[in-house]
């Protein structure tokens, strides 16, 4: 299951972190030391995704870079990366997997329902913005291909057709196929192609989908700017 929604604002006035203290896999500062033919070299990236200990800030930084290996492809400035935008993509995705809903409004909390209002949260409230919202498996499953479901042992999910198992996704490669679906809509790909468009973060969160099988899959967040308070 890949959903995929898009919502862009035309304005004229613009994470919780489950690493501790002494975990530098990733930081805000590694922003200003990688880009994005540079992060496919960065060992953590390639790691399979450990679903009971996910390093978010490393999972927000593998899909910006894959957002601005997209820019350069296509002979784009890449995204400059904005703190601010990371909170807020990562705050969403989290209350959309906390709140179990999948939408651009949050129809729970009245002080974070549209768009506009959470990026006020983080001091962005004026320029361009735009934001993109996906669902995608934390497993290499394709949608609509027949699997195997684990036993009740807890074994692994497995391909019908092979009897292989799923791998896990590692952070590179779960970022590639979210971009992978982003840019394959219209919509996504104009926001991610958006030369007014400057600033980037990401967020996604994890959680398991009891109504197929408890598989893994994570719901995830692009916020874009062209102004920011920390730019």
């Amino acid at each position: 299951m890949k959903r995929a929604v898009l919502i862009l604002f035309f304005c004229l006035h613009a994470v919780p972190q489950l690493l501790t203290a002494a975990d530098t896999i990733w930081e805000e500062s590694f922003y200003k030391r990688f880009d994005a033919d540079s992060f496919q070299n960065y060992g953590y990236a390639h790691r399979a995704i450990d679903f009971e200990n996910i390093h978010y800030p490393l999972l927000n930084a593998a899909i910006f870079y894959a957002t601005n290996q997209m820019r350069n492809e296509h002979g784009m400035t890449p995204f400059i990366h904005a703190q601010s935008l990371e909170e807020a993509a990562f705050m969403h995705a989290s209350d959309m997997v906390r709140l179990n809903f999948f939408s651009h409004t949050n129809p729970h909390e009245p002080k974070k329902r549209t768009f506009s209002q959470r990026l006020a949260m983080y001091d962005v409230e004026q320029g361009y913005r735009a934001e993109n919202i996906s669902e995608m498996f934390g497993i290499r499953y394709e949608q609509g291909r027949s699997l195997i479901p684990p036993d009740e042992t807890g074994g692994e999910f497995r391909d019908f057709e092979t009897g292989k198992s799923i791998p896990k996704h590692t952070y590179l490669s779960f970022a590639s196929a979210l971009l992978g679906g982003w840019m394959n809509s219209s919509g996504h790909r104009a926001n991610i192609l958006n030369s007014k468009l400057i600033y980037l973060g990401c967020g996604a969160h994890h959680y398991r989908n009891e109504s197929f099988y408890g598989i893994e899959q994570f719901k995830a967040v692009q916020n874009f700017a062209s102004a920011v308070p920390d730019g």
